[in-house]
C-alpha cells in the first residue's frame, strides 16, 4: 500500500475510511450499487469507442455473428436435454493443445456427466494433441473482437470471460476453464435451475475474495447472466492491473451474491487449493493432504497461469513418473483412455 494511503488510515476517521475505499468500488458494502461510478466508467468507455469507431463497429459485427452462431446452435439442441460443457481456447493466437490439455479435456469429458462438449476458439489450435481431442467436442468458432458493446477489451482473459457468459447465456450449460482437474459428476448440477458459482477464498482470509468464473453451471436465458453481462457496460480493467479480476470474481460476488436465483457453493467444491498453494499439486511430500482436501470436490482449478512453467518444463509431452498428486490423477487418466 502507498506511504500517503497508510497516512489517511492513521489520520481519518474509521467510517470516513470506508467510505472512501467504497466509493472506489462498483457495489457499496451493504451491497448497493455506486451507480456515479457506474455511469462515470460508462461514458468513459463510450468515449474511448467513439474514438475507434472502426474497431468498434467491426467487433459489433463480431458480436453479433457470434451470438447468431449460439443461437443457432441452441435453436439445434431444442427438445434434446443434453448436458452441455463449454470449453475455451485460442482467443489470443494459434497455439498448440499440450499433453496435459489432452488429458484435463479427456478428463472433463467423461467425469463431468456432460454429452455433448462446444469447443469455441478464435485461433483453432494446432498439434497431435488437438487433433485426439477435436474427436470429443463440437467446435464453435468465435469472431475475433475489441469491443464488447461500448468496453474496450484489452486482455484475451478478458474476451474469454465475455465469451463464457455469451455461450452459457444463450445454450445453457457448465462452463470450466481449461485448466480444470474433473474430481467428480456434475449430474446433480446440471438440473439446477439456478446459476451455480462457488466461492473463491483468500488464503488466511475468513471472508471470501469473490464468486470465481472459472466453473460456472447456468440454464439458458438466465438473468442472472445476462445481469452479469450487461455489468460489462462499466468494465475498466486495461489488462494485468489492480482491475484484473474485477468482473470476473470480486465484482460478481456483490452483483450475483445476494439473488435468491444463485446458488453459491463453498470454495472447497471448485477452488479448495488456491492460486498461492498450486505448487501443492507438484509435491509429492503433501500428495496425500491434497488428495485429502480434495475429497468430495466436484473439481479443482490448477491456476494454470501461476504454474505454466512447471506444466511446460514436465507435462508439455508426457506426465512426469513421480508420486505427486497432480502426476497420479493424469496418469490415472492416461491409463484410462490407453486401455
Amino acid at each position: 500500500m502507498p506511504a500517503w494511503k497508510s497516512q489517511l488510515k492513521l489520520l481519518l476517521p474509521r467510517f470516513l475510511v470506508r467510505a472512501l475505499q467504497a466509493s472506489t468500488k462498483f457495489h457499496y458494502f451493504e451491497g448497493w450499487p455506486n451507480y456515479p461510478l457506474i455511469l462515470l466508467f460508462f461514458l468513459r468507455n463510450y468515449a474511448i469507442a467513439m474514438r475507434d469507431r472502426a474497431r468498434y463497429r467491426a467487433s459489433k459485427t463480431a458480436i453479433l455473428e457470434y451470438r447468431q452462431t449460439l443461437s443457432a446452435i441452441r435453436d439445434s439442441e431444442a427438445g434434446k436435454s443434453r448436458k452441455i460443457l463449454h470449453l475455451i481456447y485460442g482467443l489470443k493466437k494459434p497455439e498448440p493443445l499440450y499433453h496435459f490439455h489432452w488429458l484435463l479435456i479427456e478428463r472433463m469429458v467423461t467425469t463431468t456427466a456432460a454429452d455433448k462438449v462446444y469447443f469455441h476458439y478464435t485461433h483453432e489450435p494446432q498439434g497431435a494433441y488437438w487433433e485426439k481431442v477435436k474427436s470429443l467436442v463440437e467446435v464453435v468458432r468465435v469472431p475475433d473482437f475489441d469491443y464488447f458493446g461500448f468496453t474496450r477489451l484489452s486482455h484475451f482473459a478478458h474476451k474469454a470471460d465475455v465469451v463464457r457468459l455469451l455461450a452459457l447465456y444463450h445454450i445453457g450449460g457448465l462452463y470450466l476453464d481449461i485448466d480444470t482437474l474433473a474430481l467428480s459428476s456434475f449430474e446433480q448440477l446440471f438440473s439446477s435451475s439456478k446459476v451455480v458459482l462457488g466461492l473463491q477464498s483468500e488464503t488466511g482470509k475468513s471472508e471470501p475474495y469473490g464468486l470465481c468464473n472459472a466453473a460456472i453451471m447456468a440454464p439458458k436465458g438466465h438473468t442472472a447472466v445476462h445481469a452479469w453481462l450487461k455489468s460489462y457496460r462499466y468494465f475498466r480493467s486495461n489488462g494485468k492491473d489492480k482491475y484484473w479480476d474485477e468482473h470476473s470474481v470480486t465484482m460478481p460476488l456483490k452483483l450475483l451474491g445476494p439473488r435468491t436465483d444463485v446458488r453459491v457453493l463453498e470454495p472447497h467444491m471448485f477452488f479448495e487449493i488456491n492460486w498461492n498453494e498450486a505448487s501443492q499439486f507438484f509435491d509429492a511430500a503433501r500428495e496425500k493432504e491434497v488428495r485429502e482436501r480434495l475429497a468430495g470436490a466436484y473439481s479443482q482449478h490448477l491456476w494454470e497461469s501461476c504454474i505454466m512453467d512447471k506444466l511446460m518444463a514436465e507435462y508439455k509431452s508426457e506426465v512426469p513418473d513421480d508420486r505427486s498428486y497432480l502426476a497420479q490423477e493424469l496418469r490415472k487418466t492416461e491409463s484410462n483412455i490407453l486401455r
